[in-house]
């Protein structure tokens, strides 16, 4: 026994003993991000509605690969109304408080505007290709940091390239999806119409211009009336659709509204490929021009996906494409007025913005469309306003954050009295996209243009 403590002994000889357990090495601390819930002052307990809210967005964060945590805190605000804030920035305004009393349904309208902006859940001054494509319901992509996959390096770091070509290039890569999640008691109930997914594609392609992908189903043990709809990377839901409701009333009530408001989502470059090719073989002249103004079919994709956020059907390809190449000398200077030819190839003298940013290019396909209902006597703009010139200013020069998210709230306030179908009227092209963008914050939608797109007898309110 001696001799074997003895060998013991001589193999422990120069080990050193810790003296205490390892500490395990923690993750680095996630990055926290300020999320405003600005309320009525008052003595009602917003606390339910702040944990669901910071349950909505660890969601969309997750199903984003974001990584930071959102920190929300309830705060009074100036008005009578509840708005939410990410970032300083506006995302959700002029919400009804008496929606307090039913917090689910009052989380639902947030997730609704949120969803029109999705890119604020990345924080300060993101990547802006990463931005176009979490805004378009994908999780960030895995790109290097000045090239997205497949791209050549040449092509993206030519300055003609804007953000929403190289974001485009990289939804290509994406898969669409589309499915739903119904409670195998709802997909039971006797009321089933098989054609009820195929007749509202139809439909939505007649209204929209916008195919979208095949649906797929997956039944659910949860209460009957319980669906949950899956587009991209995001999972929304929960729809009640009824206890006692059938397929019909899934499609109707949860599959139908959502399609309309995220058209904007399925708009894919492969379509636009397709319809591309298909009027090229037909029309060999018109494709070979076009590619010589526009040799990447990405900024057609953007444009495309431009008009049909703003609600305009693009089922007529051709005659996007023709008013493209027409625009092709225009101008982008302020209160500026043109009349259009035929046709106008590409201007070297041209600034390459004016070129390749979408809502630009899109503003000038608008202007010729105006002008022709104008020749024609149809009138297509409804109660035209003009944005106070001080707003679009400060909007348009903005730099930093805190000065960007002062001048969205300058411009969302300016516009919050707007009815539904008034048309915004900037002084400029450049103010188009983020006066667009700050006013998808409000409850309907406005439609925002350059006063270069008026006809010339257009009266505009102020």
């Amino acid at each position: 026994m001696t001799e074997l403590v003895r060998e013991l002994l001589r193999a422990m000889k120069g080990k050193s003993v810790p003296d205490s357990d390892p500490v395990a090495e923690l993750p680095p601390a996630k990055a926290l991000l300020p999320i405003e819930l600005r309320v009525p002052a008052g003595r009602q307990n917003w606390g339910i509605v702040e944990r669901l809210i910071e349950d909505l967005l660890s969601q969309r964060m997750t199903m984003l690969d974001v990584q930071i945590d959102p920190d929300v805190r309830v705060q009074p605000g100036a008005g009578s109304t509840v708005d939410l804030a990410i970032g300083g920035r506006p995302v959700a305004v002029g919400i009804d408080p008496g929606l307090h009393a039913n917090p689910d349904k009052l989380v639902s309208e947030i997730d609704q505007r949120l969803r029109r902006r999705l890119s604020l859940l990345l924080g300060d001054s993101p990547d802006p290709v990463s931005a176009y494509v979490v805004d378009h319901g994908f999780a960030v992509q895995p790109v290097s940091p000045s090239t997205p996959p497949g791209l050549d390096s040449r092509i993206a770091a030519a300055p003609e390239v804007s953000a929403e070509e190289l974001g485009e290039r990289v939804l290509a890569t994406c898969t669409p999806q589309l499915k739903l999640e119904v409670a195998a008691k709802t997909l039971s109930n006797a009321e089933r119409t098989p054609e009820a997914v195929s007749s509202l594609r139809r439909a939505l392609f007649e209204r929209k211009g916008i195919l979208f992908p095949d649906l797929g189903l997956e039944p659910t043990s949860g209460r009957p009336g319980t669906v949950w709809l899956t587009a991209n990377d995001i999972r929304v839901g929960p729809f009640d659709v009824g206890e006692d409701a059938g397929w019909n009333d899934v499609v109707d009530k949860a599959l139908r509204p959502f399609l309309l408001h995220q058209a904007a989502w399925f708009v894919w470059n492969l379509d636009i490929k397709r319809a591309f090719e298909e009027l090229e073989f037909t029309l060999p002249d018109l494709g070979a021009t076009f590619l010589e103004c526009y040799p990447r079919q990405y900024m057609l994709t953007a444009c495309v996906r431009n008009f049909v956020r703003e609600g305009r059907p693009v089922r007529n390809l051709p005659r996007i494409l023709w008013l493209l190449l027409e625009i092709g000398g225009a101008g982008i200077g302020s209160e500026k007025v043109s009349f259009s030819e035929n046709p106008l190839l590409r201007d070297p003298s041209t600034p390459p913005n004016a070129q390749r940013d979408p809502s630009i290019v899109a503003a000038r396909v608008r202007k010729c469309l105006a002008e022709e209902s104008w020749r024609m006597g149809v009138q297509i703009m409804k109660n035209p306003v003009r944005i106070p010139a001080q707003v679009e200013s400060v909007l348009v020069d903005a730099s930093g954050p805190e000065a960007l998210a002062a001048a969205e709230w300058a411009a969302v306030e300016a516009a919050a009295g707007y009815a539904a179908d008034t048309t915004v009227v900037t002084s400029s092209v450049q103010a188009i996209a983020p006066l667009h963008k700050a006013l998808r914050a409000l409850p309907h939608r406005l439609k925002v243009i350059a006063a270069q797109e008026l006809p010339p007898d257009q009266v505009v309110g102020f």
